[in-house]
C-alpha cells in the first residue's frame, strides 16, 4: 500500500510548490509525470479487477491466425480479424491486435494504454491555473482507480477532457474529434456528443451553425458505429438493463457525491470563475451534474459509467479553489483542504472500497 502514499507525497509536493507562483508544465515536468504515471499504470502486474479479462482479450488476439487458442475462440465465438475488432470497442480491439502482430504482449499493451491515457490528463491538467494541484486532485481516484481498473473508459476520459478544453476554447470541430477517440475506446462516451449544446456562445451566429452541424453529423457517425459493432453494443447493453445487482446503490451515489459537491461550489461562487468561463460551459455541465442523481435510481450500472466522466468537474473546481475570493489571501489553506480531501480519498478508498483488495498489495515489473 505504500507504493500508492509515496506517489501522492511527490504530487503533494509538487501542489505545494505552485500555490503562491503557478505555472504551466514545462517540457522536464512533463516526461517525469508522464515516466511516472505510465510506470504505475503500464508496468502493473495482476493489479485491478479487471485484469483477468484484460488479459483474456488480449489473448484472444490469436483467434485470429492459426495460433489460435481452441477453447479460449470457442468460449468467446471468435475466429478472425473481424470478429476480435468487433468483440470490443474498435481503438482497443485494434491497438491489441496491431502489438500482437508485432510480437509484443500484455505488458507491452499495458503500457501504451497508459500513454494514452496520461498524456491526454495531463494536457487537460495544463490547461488550468494550477496544473500540479489539478493533478494531485486527479490522483486518488481517476488515476489510481479508473486507470489501472478500468483503462478503456480511463482513455475515454482522458480524450474527453481533451476536447473540454477545445470547447472552452469554442473549437467545435477539435472537441469532436477528440470526442471521436473517446467513442472509439469507450462507447459510454457516445452520449457526449450533446456536449457542445452546453456552451453559450455570445453573438456568434457561425458558431451556432456550426454547432447543429456537427452534433447532427457527430450522431450519424457514431450510430454507423453502434451498427457496426452491434453484437458487443447489445450486449453491453443488455448487461446494464439486466444486471443491475452487479453494482449496488451505494457505488454511483459516492461517486455522485464526489463531483457534486465541486459542481454546487462552482455555483455558489460562480462570480469568481466568471469571467474564465466565458461560454458558461462549466456552471452547465455543474447543473447536468447534479441532475444526475435521478439516473442513479433508473439504472446503478449506467449511471456509475456515466458520472464517472463528471471527474472533470472535481478536478477543475478543487484546482480553482485558491482564487475563491475567501481564500485569496489565503492560498496555503485552499492547498491543505484540496490536500486532505484527496488523502481523504485516497485512505478511505484502499482501505474501505468494496474492491480495494483487487489493488493491494500494489505489484509492478520494476518491483519484481
Amino acid at each position: 500500500m505504500i507504493e500508492y502514499y509515496i506517489i501522492f507525497s511527490i504530487l503533494s509536493f509538487l501542489a505545494y510548490k505552485e500555490i503562491h507562483k503557478p505555472e504551466k508544465l514545462n517540457a522536464y515536468s512533463y516526461i517525469f509525470l508522464i515516466l511516472l504515471f505510465s510506470i504505475f499504470i503500464g508496468l502493473r502486474n495482476e493489479i485491478g479487477c479487471d485484469w483477468t479479462a484484460y488479459k483474456n482479450i488480449f489473448n484472444l488476439t490469436k483467434c485470429t491466425t492459426s495460433d489460435g487458442t481452441i477453447n479460449l475462440c470457442n468460449k468467446f465465438g471468435i475466429y478472425n480479424t473481424l470478429e476480435y475488432l468487433k468483440f470490443k470497442e474498435i481503438g482497443f480491439s485494434s491497438i491489441n491486435l496491431i502489438i500482437s502482430k508485432f510480437g509484443g504482449n500484455l505488458y507491452f499493451s499495458n503500457y501504451f494504454f497508459s500513454l494514452l491515457f496520461v498524456i491526454p490528463l495531463l494536457n487537460f491538467c495544463s490547461n488550468l491555473k494550477r496544473p500540479f494541484l489539478a493533478i494531485l486532485v486527479s490522483y486518488p481516484y481517476l488515476i489510481t482507480v479508473i486507470g489501472i481498473g478500468t483503462i478503456r473508459q480511463a482513455i475515454a476520459i482522458a480524450f474527453l477532457m481533451v476536447g473540454i478544453n477545445a470547447l472552452n476554447k469554442n473549437k467545435i470541430y477539435k472537441y469532436y474529434f477528440f470526442n471521436s477517440f473517446s467513442i472509439i475506446f469507450h462507447y459510454s462516451s457516445l452520449i457526449f456528443i450533446f456536449l457542445p449544446l452546453l456552451i453559450s456562445p455570445k453573438r456568434n451566429i457561425k458558431l451556432k451553425k456550426n454547432k447543429k452541424f456537427l452534433f447532427y453529423l457527430f450522431l450519424i457517425l457514431g450510430l454507423s458505429l453502434i451498427i457496426f459493432n452491434n453484437n458487443y453494443f447489445s450486449y453491453q447493453l443488455n448487461g446494464y438493463l439486466n444486471y443491475i445487482e452487479a453494482t449496488s446503490f451505494k457505488s454511483p451515489l459516492m461517486v455522485w457525491s464526489m463531483i457534486s459537491l465541486p459542481a454546487i461550489f462552482i455555483l455558489k461562487n460562480y462570480k469568481d470563475i466568471k469571467e474564465e468561463d466565458e461560454n458558461r460551459f462549466w456552471k452547465n455541465y455543474s447543473i447536468i451534474c447534479i441532475l444526475m442523481i435521478f439516473l442513479i435510481f433508473f439504472n446503478n450500472i449506467i449511471s456509475l459509467r456515466l458520472l464517472l466522466y463528471f471527474l472533470p468537474l472535481k478536478i477543475y473546481a478543487l484546482s480553482n479553489l485558491p482564487q475563491i475570493s475567501i481564500f485569496k489571501y489565503f492560498p496555503t489553506k485552499a492547498y491543505l483542504i484540496t490536500f486532505v480531501i484527496s488523502l481523504s480519498t485516497l485512505t478511505v478508498w484502499l482501505n474501505f472500497a468494496n474492491h480495494s483488495y483487487c489493488y493491494l498489495p500494489y505489484k509492478n515489473l520494476l518491483l519484481n
